[in-house]
């Protein structure tokens, strides 16, 4: 019933997480690596799996890594994914003596180490009801601080997330858990609602179509986002207007998906609120880069040279932005 996620593991985890995780350490102690961590955070070298939705709109992706360092209010792990700002997140933390503990959370960075490894730092978006508790730097529980320590849990979250991935693999759904999918687009989890997303798209149709616009209203940037991506895919002309209406969105990420949604309708409204984008922060003009190519007939490509290029088109072709 709830079917299987797709596990992403690098070949000689332990060896390859023991020395990225020793060259952190030896870069931060000469002061050659900025910490963007608190102070009460403390050293912790155990497995972990990152539980999160696909990019590519294929359910739910399994990553493994390692952690490095744990706070009441954070995790720190290398892995071979790299998460976007802000992405939900599962991490789920091996213990020391057996057993499991899973986090909700949110990233906050996401870094380049070396080729294909990445170190990720997290704040908890349900924080425990006592502060995450290790034992000792080795891993070692003590008995103060017992593995079983009462927390807040998320009740159904990753089963949830497995129906959801099994559902998107036999997509399109039987008229039953289409309907279970509906309901849990509206789950108080931002991941497992984004989680519909991809259901909704291979459903198609009026009944998916309408899933995703309704999507477009919800209060998680990344699913608003994750639904606009969909509906241009499925060329839902319907959805025009209420994406239109998101390129005014607050958040620069949501207006990014809306515009490049209505170019794959041959709607170029978003040219205005895309050239903004290409001026502006840097975590999203790379992507309004390639967007501006789509609108204008050019290819810019999602890099810093293509934010170049870009900069350089509008100003050689200067309209009221």
């Amino acid at each position: 019933m709830f079917g299987s996620c797709r596990t992403r593991a690098p070949s000689s985890l332990e060896k390859v997480t023991a020395e990225l995780l020793s060259e952190l350490d030896a870069k931060a102690a000469r002061g050659l690596w900025d910490e963007k961590r608190g102070k009460d955070r403390r050293k912790l070298r155990v497995d972990c799996r990152i539980y999160h939705v696909a990019r590519n709109g294929e359910g739910v992706d399994t990553s493994i890594g390692k952690t490095r360092d744990i706070s009441p209010g954070g995790i720190g792990f290398v892995s071979g994914t790299h998460f976007q700002r802000n992405a939900s997140l599962l991490v789920s933390v091996t213990l020391p003596e057996g057993g499991v503990k899973h986090f909700p959370c949110k990233v906050a960075y996401c870094r380049f180490v070396r080729k294909n490894w990445y170190l990720t730092g997290v704040k908890l978006t349900q924080l425990p009801a006592t502060a995450p508790s290790f034992g000792d730097e080795s891993g070692k529980a003590d008995e103060s601080s017992p593995v079983d320590a009462p927390r807040v849990e998320t009740p159904g979250w990753n089963p949830a997330l497995l129906f959801l991935a099994a559902v998107t693999d036999a997509a399109p759904a039987s008229d039953e858990d289409f309907a279970r999918v509906v309901a849990l687009s509206k789950w108080p989890d931002p991941l497992v609602r984004r989680a519909t997303v991809p259901v909704f798209q291979g459903t198609g149709g009026e009944c998916g179509v309408a899933s995703l616009m309704e999507l477009l209203d919800d209060a998680e940037p990344e699913v608003q986002g994750a639904a606009a991506d969909a509906l241009g895919e499925l060329r839902a002309a319907q959805a025009a207007e209420r994406l239109l209406a998101l390129l005014d969105a607050p958040n620069v990420g949501v207006t990014l998906c809306a515009a490049e949604a209505l170019v794959g309708m041959g709607d170029k409204s978003g040219y205005d609120a895309v050239a903004r984008c290409v001026r502006g922060e840097a975590v999203f003009n790379r992507r309004a880069a390639r967007v501006l190519g789509m609108i204008v007939g050019r290819s810019f490509p999602a890099t810093s040279e293509g934010v170049v290029s870009a900069r350089q088109y509008l100003q050689a072709n200067p309209r009221n932005t």
